[in-house]
């Protein structure tokens, strides 16, 4: 009696870890015909994974996002100051660089 209890055990086992492998190996075989197989505790860990990984691929996304504008405001910024320097210099004595930076960023 105590073989078969031990033999339904390691059957268990070894249906977990091949349901473990395949869900972190992202393997062909989908996670919902495994989770029949996976504890409970395991099961949540996967829905926790599952929203951090999301929640990490949106912050991605944010950030890019971010990048670009940064890129953009940078190059406007340089555009300007080239600009500036184009100027005459008689044109440019009345605007002091400080109020030139206050009309223009306000």
């Amino acid at each position: 009696m105590e073989v078969k209890t031990l033999q339904r055990q390691l059957k268990g086992e070894i249906d977990l870890h091949i349901a473990l492998e395949s869900a972190v190996g992202h393997d062909s075989v989908p996670l919902s015909t495994l989770a029949c197989q996976l504890p409970d505790e395991v099961r949540e860990l996967f829905v926790n994974i599952a929203m951090l990984e999301h929640a990490v691929s949106k912050l991605e996304e944010e950030m890019g996002a971010l990048q670009l504008q940064l890129i953009q405001e940078r190059n406007e910024r340089r555009l300007a100051e080239y600009h500036l320097r184009r100027l005459p210099s008689s044109s440019r004595l009345p605007h002091s660089p400080v109020n030139w930076k206050t009309s223009v960023f306000s």
